[in-house]
C-alpha cells in the first residue's frame, strides 16, 4: 500500500472506531508530537489509547 493509501486507511479505521485495526497501521515505536499542547505520544498502543478515549 502506498503512503496515501495508508493515511486513507488510517482515517477510515479511526472513523470506524476500529482501534485494533488502527494499531496495525501504526508502527510499534511511533512517536507523535503535538506541538500546540506539548504532548508526545510514544508507541502505537499509546496512540490508540489517546485517540480512543
Amino acid at each position: 500500500m502506498d503512503s496515501s493509501g495508508v493515511v486513507e486507511a488510517l482515517w477510515d479505521r479511526i472513523q470506524a472506531r476500529d482501534w485494533s485495526a488502527v494499531a496495525d497501521l501504526v508502527a510499534e515505536d511511533v512517536v507523535v508530537e503535538w506541538p500546540i499542547s506539548a504532548e508526545r505520544i510514544v508507541g502505537n498502543k499509546n496512540f490508540v489509547a489517546v485517540n480512543s478515549e
